[in-house]
């Protein structure tokens, strides 16, 4: 699905001034665009209670489009619509990290052990290479989780099992030291996973919180 040049540029002016007016203005440009909310929704756990509502009954030129509890993070609104453009179960979620290479996998360590987590692996990628004679920029992947929020996935759903435990992939480039992970709730539209929004919702958090603790 391709986003239109109009969306991105009302979506930099509600960047710049995060008003009603500006989510006003960015709004109407999607009306009828329900997987714009749908892809909020699966991107933030926190949307259901900040998303637009739609006001009951006819629209007409003079009415209220939209009404709403809180608006929405510029950011989160440019990930959803980053969504839709690579189109389902294609979602990454990208960070940059505040802290240095080996401090960020430290600290994501040291969070995930306090959180009650399991490191299952940590496959430093660069390491291998270097092992067969080759050069591969510091890059690690770490495998982990916790078996209560993921066991009854799984139970549910075998397949999921060729996803889970949750990946993280930490790599340095360019002078920036960035993460990359596929969302929970990506995993369970690639599957088909139904009924089990609590968990996922559950999940995305974990990771989300995880990662913006050194982002």
């Amino acid at each position: 699905m391709m986003i239109p040049e109009d969306v991105w540029v009302a979506l930099e002016a509600y960047r710049q001034d995060r008003t009603s007016e500006h989510w006003t203005q960015l709004s109407q440009l999607w009306v009828g665009e329900l997987q714009v909310i749908d892809a909020l929704q699966r991107l933030h756990p926190e949307f259901p209670d900040a998303l637009p509502l739609p006001v009951e009954g006819v629209i007409d030129d003079n009415a209220e489009l939209f009404q709403w509890q809180t608006l929405p993070d510029p950011d989160d609104v440019a990930r959803a619509l980053e969504s839709l453009q690579r189109g389902p179960g294609n979602n990454v979620v990208k960070k940059i990290s505040r802290f240095p290479y080996e401090e960020t996998l430290e600290r994501l360590k040291d969070t995930i052990a306090k959180g009650g987590g399991t490191i299952f692996a940590t496959i430093d990628q660069s390491a291998a290479a270097e092992n067969v004679g080759l050069r591969l920029r510091p890059t690690t992947l770490m495998v982990f989780g916790n078996p209560k929020g993921g066991t009854p996935l799984m139970e549910s759903f075998p397949i999921v099992a060729l996803e889970l435990p949750l990946k993280l992939l930490v790599w340095a480039e360019g002078g920036e030291v960035n993460l990359a992970y596929v969302p929970p709730s990506e995993i369970a539209v690639r599957y088909g996973v139904t009924g089990m929004d609590t968990q996922v919702k559950a999940l995305d958090r974990a990771i989300d919180s995880l990662t913006s603790s050194v982002s």
